[in-house]
C-alpha cells in the first residue's frame, strides 16, 4: 500500500471507515438488505441462474458476480480508509428501478425486470455505503450488468451482417455466388447463415473478456473505450471471415468438410485465435499508473443520521414491491373467450388446401389455421387467403402473444424479404397492419398482414401491446389478447392486395379488436 495514502478526516457527513466498530454496521446492514433483496426479486435472479445453466451463449453469467467480488478483493487494501455513507440518490434510483422491475414482470418482459433486478442492485451500493465507496468500486459494481442475459435480439441482424461479409468475400475471391436472404449458393453447394452462425455468442463473450481486459491493464478512460469498442467490433468481422473460410473449406473439399458439426469446432478455434491475437494487440498500449490519492475521491456523502432512515425506507419499499410483485405472479385469473364468428359468404373455407407456410405462435390458448376461397377453383392457391389466429386468456413466461421465439414462418425454407406497417382501408377508416413479404426457396411469392389486439385496441407495435397488458395488469384487470394473420401466394402484388383488402373487409370485427370477454 502506498505510504502516502492518507485517510480522509472524518466528518459530520461521513461515516467512520468500515475497519471501526461503527464502520462495520453499514455492511451487516447492507447483508441483511440484501437477504431481502434476494427474497423479493427472487423471480429475476432465478430466471437468469436458469438462461446461464441453458444456455451457451450466457454460461459467462455465472462467473460475473464471482469475478466482481474479486475485483472487490484486489482493492482490499485501499478500501478501509474510505468513509461510508447514505445516498438519497441511490435510493431514488432504487424507487424508479422498482417501479420498472414492476412493469416488467406486469408485461413478462424478462430481459427488462432482469435488468431492472440487477439495476436495483447496484443502487443498494451508493444507498446504503455511500457515493465515495460506489465510486471507487465503480467498474466491479458495473460489471454486475454482464449478468443480464440480453444480446440476442440482434441475431437476425448479424446472420444478416455475416452473410454480407460472406458472399463479399466469395465475389472477391472469383466463386459465383447468388443469395437470397440469408441463403448462400455457390456450384459446389448451399448454405444457410443460421441463427448458431450469427456470432453473437462470440459477440457477447468477446465484448464480456474485453472489458475486463481493458480494465485490468489500462487506466484512461479512452483507452478502455477504443480496446471496448474493438472487442465489439472485431468479433462481427472475424465472424464473417470465419463463415467465408467454412465455405471455402467446403467448397474446396466437395463438400466433405465443414458442412456438420466440424464447422462449429473450426469457429471456436477460430475464434480462439482473434481473441488471443486482440489481446496481443492490446498489450503494446500503456498508461500511466494511476494517483492513489483518495483526496480527489468523488462526492460529499449524505449524514451518516440519515443512514437507518434510509435503510429502513429501503425495506420497506422492498417489502411493498414484493408483496405486489407475488400478486402478478400467482394471480390465476384466466380472462374468458369470446366465441369468433369466422368468415362468411362468399369466402368459403377450402379443406385440403394446405400451405407450406404456418406461423407458430407459442403457448396460445385457441389456435385457427384455415384457408378461404371466394374464386370457383378450389384448387388453385394463388386464390385462396389464409387465415391464422393465435388467442391467449392469460400469459406467463414461455406463454406470451409477445415473445422473440413467436413466428410468422417456420419452415427453413422462407426467407423474410421485407416488412413494414402499413395503412388498409375497413369501412372506409385506415387500419394498420403490419406486411410481410415472404420468399420459398422454390420460387414462391407470400404476402402476410397482420396485427395484435390487446386491452381493447389493436397495435402494430410489439412494445405498445406489452405496455397496454402490463399496465392493465397492474391494475388487476385480466383481458385476452390475440394476434391475426392473414395471408396469400401471389404471383401479381396488386392482385394480391385487393384479395386481402376483400377478405379483411369480412372478418368479424372483433378479430379487428380485442376480443370481449364473455
Amino acid at each position: 500500500m502506498n505510504q502516502s495514502l492518507k485517510q480522509p478526516p472524518l466528518t459530520s457527513d461521513s461515516t467512520p471507515p468500515a475497519t471501526s466498530p461503527q464502520g462495520l454496521r453499514p455492511l451487516l446492514v447492507l447483508l441483511a438488505t440484501l437477504t431481502v433483496y434476494a427474497w423479493v426479486f427472487w423471480p429475476s435472479l432465478s430466471s437468469m441462474a436458469a438462461i446461464w445453466w441453458r444456455s451457451d451463449t450466457f454460461a459467462h453469467g455465472m462467473f460475473i458476480p464471482l469475478i466482481s467480488l474479486w475485483l472487490v478483493w484486489r482493492q482490499r487494501d485501499r478500501l478501509p480508509s474510505i468513509p461510508l455513507g447514505s445516498s438519497w440518490l441511490g435510493l431514488t434510483a432504487i424507487l424508479i428501478g422498482c417501479l420498472v422491475w414492476l412493469l416488467a414482470l406486469a408485461t413478462d418482459i424478462a430481459a427488462l425486470h432482469q435488468l431492472a433486478a440487477v439495476g436495483i442492485l447496484i443502487c443498494l451500493i451508493p444507498t446504503l455505503l455511500g457515493l465515495r465507496l460506489f465510486w471507487a468500486l465503480l467498474f466491479p459494481i458495473l460489471y454486475l450488468l454482464f449478468m443480464v442475459p440480453i444480446g440476442e435480439e440482434l441475431t437476425p441482424m448479424l446472420q444478416q451482417v455475416t452473410a454480407d461479409i460472406t458472399v463479399k468475400a466469395l465475389r472477391l475471391s472469383g466463386i459465383p455466388v447468388y443469395i437470397n436472404g440469408l441463403f448462400i449458393e455457390i456450384p459446389t453447394g448451399k448454405f444457410e447463415v443460421a441463427e448458431a452462425c450469427s456470432g453473437i455468442r462470440y459477440l457477447i463473450a468477446s465484448l464480456a473478456v474485453g472489458t475486463l481486459y481493458a480494465y485490468l491493464n489500462y487506466t484512461r478512460a479512452r483507452t478502455r473505450l477504443i480496446f471496448m469498442l474493438a472487442s465489439l467490433l472485431i468479433p462481427i468481422l472475424a465472424n464473417g471471415v470465419r463463415a467465408y473460410l467454412i465455405v471455402i473449406i467446403a467448397h474446396l473439399s466437395e463438400m466433405k468438410y465443414a458442412t456438420g458439426v466440424d464447422h462449429l469446432v473450426y469457429g471456436w478455434l477460430f475464434f480462439g485465435l482473434v481473441m488471443a491475437l486482440m489481446f496481443w494487440l492490446g498489450s503494446f498500449w500503456h498508461d500511466p499508473k494511476p494517483s492513489n490519492d483518495l483526496q480527489t475521491q468523488t462526492p460529499v456523502t449524505p449524514v451518516a443520521s440519515s443512514h437507518y432512515l434510509i435503510t429502513v425506507f429501503t425495506l420497506a419499499l422492498f417489502i411493498g414491491v414484493g408483496w405486489l410483485g407475488f400478486q402478478l405472479q400467482h394471480s390465476d385469473a384466466k380472462a374468458p373467450l369470446a366465441e369468433l364468428q369466422l368468415p362468411q359468404s362468399p369466402w368459403q373455407s377450402v379443406a385440403g388446401l394446405s400451405s407450406p407456410w404456418k406461423p407458430d405462435y407459442l403457448g396460445a390458448d385457441e389456435v385457427v389455421h384455415q384457408s378461404y376461397k371466394a374464386g370457383r377453383d378450389p384448387s388453385n392457391k394463388l386464390s385462396a387467403v389464409g387465415l391464422y389466429i393465435a388467442r391467449y386468456r392469460n400469459e406467463s413466461q414461455g406463454k406470451e402473444l409477445i415473445n422473440q421465439n413467436n413466428r410468422i414462418e417456420t419452415a427453413a425454407a422462407w426467407t423474410m424479404a421485407s416488412q413494414q406497417v402499413r395503412q388498409v382501408q375497413i369501412d372506409n377508416q385506415p387500419f394498420a397492419v403490419v406486411e410481410t413479404e415472404l420468399r420459398h426457396l422454390l420460387g414462391t411469392q407470400r404476402r402476410t398482414w397482420h396485427w395484435y389486439g390487446a386491452n381493447g385496441q389493436t397495435a402494430t407495435n410489439p412494445l405498445q401491446v406489452k405496455l397496454l397488458q402490463g399496465i392493465n395488469r397492474l391494475n388487476g384487470n385480466q383481458h385476452p389478447s390475440q394476434v391475426t394473420l392473414i395471408s396469400t401466394d401471389y404471383e401479381d402484388s396488386t392482385r394480391a392486395d385487393q384479395r386481402m383488402q376483400q377478405f379483411v373487409e369480412q372478418l368479424d370485427r372483433q378479430l379487428l379488436k380485442q376480443p370481449k370477454s364473455s
